[in-house]
Parts: structure tokens; sequence; C-alpha cells
């Protein structure tokens, strides 16, 4: 049971808190993991102190696929009533909203800077095999940039203002060879010889 004076129980143990000024309960003297949630010792195991407080809240043992949400966007937020269930996809659909999906040069495993796919954008006359090894990253790579899959920030600024934005040429489909091929067959069968 919490209460706004300043301690949450679970079980048989308080928790000490302070309130923010985003009416954020925030637990003091407990183990914060490296993405800044509380972490806890709660029914055998060790957990997350926001997870803790909504299934003894709420009298329910989550299954380990449901997730706990904190609305205020706060991780170490322990207020019951900033607290909602949810799936991963909500969870992400929320770091997304809250702007702190990572993308671009701030992914830390990101080969290419802004600059770099400015130049793949905005560039003339080369491949996209070229244009792979100039870079050092897969074909792949070029084609979805170029397509406005990857690096989605840049592509919009960019190809909107350059004049002749680059076109990524494509091999036809399969299914519109086939039809021409068989096209062509019974045009050959129709000749009267």
């Amino acid at each position: 049971m919490c209460y706004k004076e300043g301690g949450c129980f679970i079980g048989s143990v308080t928790y000490q808190f302070i309130v923010d000024d985003n009416d954020c309960w925030l637990c003091q003297n407990r183990h914060i993991d490296d993405n800044g949630y509380v972490q806890v010792y709660y029914l055998g195991k060790m957990t997350r102190i926001h997870r803790a407080i909504y299934e003894d809240r709420n009298k329910v043992i989550l299954p380990s696929y449901i997730q706990v949400r904190h609305l205020c966007d706060n991780p170490q937020c322990m207020n019951p009533d900033h607290l909602s269930i949810g799936t991963a996809h909500d969870n992400a659909m929320d770091k997304i909203s809250h702007g702190r999906q990572p993308y671009g040069e701030t992914i830390k495993t990101s080969i290419l800077r802004e600059s770099d796919v400015i130049e793949i954008l905005t560039s003339t006359g080369l491949s996209i095999m070229e244009l792979a090894n100039k870079f050092k990253v897969y074909p792949d790579t070029i084609r979805k940039i170029l397509n406005g899959k990857r690096w989605k920030h840049i592509y919009n600024k960019y190809t909107d203002s350059v004049p002749n934005k680059p076109k990524l040429k494509r091999a036809p489909n399969k299914p519109a060879i086939k039809s021409q091929h068989k096209m062509k067959s019974k045009e050959t069968n129709n000749k009267v010889v």
C-alpha cells in the first residue's frame, strides 16, 4: 500500500520516496539499474519497483509479456497513478512519442553520419554498389536510404529541397516479366503463317 507522505509498503518493506514537481514519486536509497529503473527484491526475485507497486496495488501477478509503463516518462517514478499496463509495442510507441527513441547518429552502432547520408541522397552518377563501397556499408543500406526507409529525418529534409532528387532504378518485378512473356508467347502462337 502506498501513501503520499513519503513511504510505500510492499509486503513488509517500506520504500521511502520524495515527490517532485510533476507529482512523480522518486524512490530514495535503492539500487538504480543502467536504464534508470529502481530495482527491488519482490516475490523472491529482483524486479523493477514500478512493476512491484502495480502488482501489489492491483493484487495481480502480471505475465512476463505484459509491461508496466510510465505515463509520466520517468523511469524512477513509483506513483501508482502514473503507471499503466501494456505490451512491448505500447511501450515502444511511448518511447517514440516522448522523443527517447534514438535515431541517426544517436544510435551507438551507426556507421554513417548525417553528412554521409546527405552526400548519398544528393550524389549523382554513382551506382548503389559504388556508394556502398565508398561508405563501407551494405548496398541494401544505400537502397533503404534512397527509398526513405532509413534516415527518414534526413531524407524528408533533403529530398524536398533537392531539385533532381535521386531516383532508385529498380528491376521490373517478376509478375510483370511473366505477363510480358505470356503476351509474347500468345502473339507467336496466334501468328498466321
